[in-house]
């Protein structure tokens, strides 16, 4: 008799043992899987970001290029308009 009961107790304490690593594994593949969601969230709001970050740098070296173009414009204009004053000055120096 006892040993059937010694028999029953291992054979409880293996299942039980059984389903509490089963429940155990099944709690860590949920908590995998919510780890995966959230990190295919993060992935995404970071690959958004760059792409943003991508259209706000383009954006921005073009309005640099159009800076430099109209800097360029304004500095050629200011030396032909300094160099017409020089010869304007000239001539009327000569002519006095």
């Amino acid at each position: 008799m006892l040993k059937k009961k010694n028999c029953a107790l291992l054979g409880l304490g293996i299942l039980l043992g059984g389903t509490y690593e089963i429940l155990k594994e099944k709690k860590r593949n949920e908590e995998i899987r919510n780890l995966k969601k959230r990190i295919n969230r993060l992935g995404r709001c970071h690959n958004e970001f760059v792409m943003y970050q991508g259209a706000y740098n383009d954006k921005n070296e073009e309005k640099q290029e159009e800076l430099e173009e109209r800097i360029s414009y304004l500095e050629e204009e200011t030396t032909s308009n300094y160099d017409h004053i020089l010869e304007l000055s000239k001539e009327e120096v000569e002519g006095d």
